[in-house]
């Protein structure tokens, strides 16, 4: 790392984390007058006195020179790397579970592919299951924080400053004694070119008028892995303040090249994905019949900016006619502006709806036609 990046790195240490990590580390703050502007600490080693001197005034013309010195003391008497100690520092203060991966399968510093996938799932599952059996355990009237807020807040870290990078291996088949051209793409350059291809198009897409029917249409036209491809994307798009650049890198050993190397992801996708996936489900895979119910929202979803939203999702507590009349079941509806309106005042109110659409029994989803209140004498709609 040069100086100037280790310098905007410090800058990100949030100093009160800082202080309380030398005082849980037996470091002794030196008294001084100017505490609104620096705090001073010092620890003995072997004899020596080792000082930082820790800036808490970020309108100080060098406070990211200050921290970085600071820092490097506290990475002197660690003993560590200055980068590895600015990139523990910045993260926020907390317990620290590192998992490892020892196997002959990434000798070559990368792990199977599915093991990759397990391996975040697997992380995932622990603490969350683990962080469920201590809120149960701890008095309600005792509980600092909420369980959501808690998972929300933890962190995967990473190893190198910038982005968080996760790079997948499409593997060529062995390669032959001559290192000769594949006459034939594997199904790695395959797989390649449907990615960066059918994404980009997909993009564009979502750029038209009626962006919605035509990704449907594109991705029902690839039939159930077309709109898995599509809700794909739309996982990729679900971080908010988030964008996920996709770059690929090709092997000489195919003479054919995706059209596309590069396209980028971001939330303000996400709607448009969203409604697409739906539209998709609906008309294009599984069977779905005509349905008439009645039931209670549970839970609203829809876009936050009231003048972007295109439509909206209720999940209701449900009985529905026909065979399934005696059953009361979960759902969702796929709901239109106005009538997500009417989901949200009876939400709202805790009253009752009734409502008609298109249901696929598969996904317990329907694409809702007629949202009403079910006393509509004692309710304003609209």
């Amino acid at each position: 790392m040069t100086f100037l990046e280790l310098k905007a790195l410090a800058s990100k240490i949030n100093w009160k984390d800082f202080i309380q990590t030398f005082r849980a580390e037996g470091w002794k703050e030196y008294p001084t007058k100017r505490k609104n502007i620096v705090r001073i600490f010092q620890k003995e080693i072997d004899g020596d006195f080792v000082q930082a001197s820790v800036p808490i005034d970020r309108n100080l013309s060098d406070f990211d020179r200050a921290m970085l010195d600071a820092a490097r003391a506290y990475a002197d008497v660690r003993k560590q790397s200055l980068e590895k100690t600015l990139l523990e520092l910045v993260n926020p203060v907390g317990d620290r579970l590192s998992f490892r991966v020892v196997s002959q399968a990434n000798e070559r510093t990368s792990i199977p592919f599915n093991d990759g996938v397990a391996l975040y799932s697997g992380i995932n599952s622990l603490i969350k299951s683990a962080a469920q059996i201590a809120v149960e355990q701890t008095p309600k009237g005792k509980r600092q924080i909420r369980l959501d807020e808690f998972l929300s807040a933890c962190r995967f870290s990473q190893t190198e400053p910038g982005s968080y990078i996760v790079s997948a291996i499409l593997p060529f088949p062995p390669s032959s004694s001559d290192g000769v051209e594949l006459a034939v793409p594997p199904l790695a350059r395959l797989t390649s070119i449907e990615i960066m291809e059918l994404a980009s198009e997909c993009l564009q897409l979502a750029a038209e008028n009626a962006a919605e029917e035509l990704l449907a249409q594109k991705a029902s036209a690839q039939g159930k892995h077309g709109v898995d491809f599509l809700k794909s994307l739309r996982s990729l798009c679900k971080l908010p303040d988030s964008r996920i650049s996709v770059t690929g890198r090709w092997s000489s050993r195919s003479s054919r090249f995706p059209r596309q190397s590069a396209f980028c992801l971001s939330y303000d996708s996400y709607d448009v994905f969203n409604s697409a996936a739906r539209l998709a489900e609906n008309c294009g895979v599984g069977e779905a019949t005509t349905c008439e119910g009645v039931g209670k929202i549970d839970k609203l979803e829809a876009a936050p900016n009231v003048e972007e939203r295109q439509n909206g999702v209720a999940r209701v507590r449900a009985m529905l006619s026909g065979k399934t009349a005696s059953k009361t079941v979960n759902i969702m509806l796929n709901l239109t502006v106005e009538d997500y309106k009417i989901a949200l005042k009876a939400h709202e109110s805790g009253q009752i709806v009734s409502f008609s659409g298109s249901y696929s029994s598969e996904r317990r989803f329907v694409d809702c036609r007629r949202l009403s209140f079910l006393d509509l004498e004692t309710a304003d709609c609209r």
